[in-house]
């Protein structure tokens, strides 16, 4: 979920640089309605694989220029949707074309700039002595609209996604191996340490712990046989003082 969300936000970022670069660019396009202009603006957009559409409109709704194809259906985004932004907004909303493509759509409107005088200040003077202060305004002057294909993006996640599976199936496969291993480790000495106590408590005592290692097991095996061996020479002499007293 990181990553699928650090993918979207950078391809989101990506987006909205990239729009509010042809809206500051487009502006003596729209102004003065120039297609060559505006054609030109959007070839740069060409090189760009994510790039899946590009509108630029009128503040009429009429068509300036555009690129690529708009597959957008009415009820998701239209072209009367993206000429009803505001001033100064630049939205973005992921939506489905009409090929169960997801796509991110973004929008923002193209403004210029315009120097106003006050009422007080028209007159024959007016725009000339640099004095008289003036009012700065933005006016909208047209919209562009901009569709980024989440082809690549949903393929970078979906191997992400792959890869976090395929790495889990591999930790968990190589946690049990290892568990296994040292549970047979663990625990096939202590198997035959038992077995060896149960044929000592029955009193046989020619089986000793064939246990050849240098840690805690190791050593109370050999204290094991150690002990086997003592009281086999307990048992010998015993049995030796017995024949020993018969003969007597």
């Amino acid at each position: 979920r990181r990553q699928n969300d650090l993918f979207r936000r950078e391809l989101e970022t990506n987006g909205e640089t990239m729009i509010q670069m042809l809206a500051i660019n487009a502006e003596s396009g729209v102004l003065f309605e120039s297609t060559y202009e505006l054609e030109e603006l959007l070839h740069v957009l060409k090189p760009f694989e994510t790039v899946e559409f590009a509108i630029i409109l009128s503040l009429d709704n009429r068509i300036l220029s555009r690129t690529g194809q708009f597959n957008i259906g009415s009820d998701q985004w239209s072209v009367d949707a993206i000429a009803r932004m505001k001033q100064g907004d630049c939205r973005m909303e992921y939506v489905v074309d009409q090929y169960d493509h997801e796509i991110l759509v973004l929008t923002a409107p193209v403004v210029t700039m315009k120097k106003t005088l006050s009422r007080e200040n028209l007159g024959i003077t007016g725009g000339i002595n640099q004095s008289i202060p003036t009012t700065l305004e933005y006016e909208t002057i047209g919209h562009i609209a901009l569709g980024l294909s989440m082809e690549k993006v949903n393929g970078a996640i979906a191997e992400g996604r792959t890869a976090v599976i395929l790495l889990t199936v591999i930790v968990l496969l190589t946690t049990i191996v290892m568990v296994a291993f040292i549970v047979s480790a663990v625990s096939k000495p202590i198997t035959e340490l038992v077995q060896v106590t149960d044929q000592v408590s029955r009193g046989d005592l020619s089986r000793k712990a064939e246990i050849d290692r240098r840690d805690e097991i190791g050593h109370l095996a050999s204290t094991f046989n150690v002990m086997i061996e003592s009281l086999k020479q307990s048992r010998d002499e015993i049995e030796q003082y017995n024949r020993t007293l018969e003969e007597k």
